[in-house]
């Protein structure tokens, strides 16, 4: 079984203030977090964003990054 985790999926993007713990998770649209309250600490108070992922959690739609395919 592989792993299937946020840090290794193509949709995932890490932010820089995290050394590499959380990111922002790209698979849809930008989506409304909130009104006029910040997501939480790594939001900069808009009310629009990408999802933040640890890069240990996963969901359904994993796709892994074609730099971490295996070549055969």
């Amino acid at each position: 079984m592989s792993i299937k985790e946020c840090g290794l999926c193509k949709f995932w993007e890490e932010i820089d203030e995290t050394d590499g713990l959380d990111g922002d998770c790209h698979r849809y649209p930008p989506r409304q977090l909130g009104f006029g309250v910040p997501y939480n600490e790594l939001s900069n108070g808009d009310h629009f964003g990408f999802p933040v992922t640890c890069n240990n959690d996963w969901c359904g739609e994993f796709a892994r990054r074609s730099s971490d395919l295996k070549l055969i």
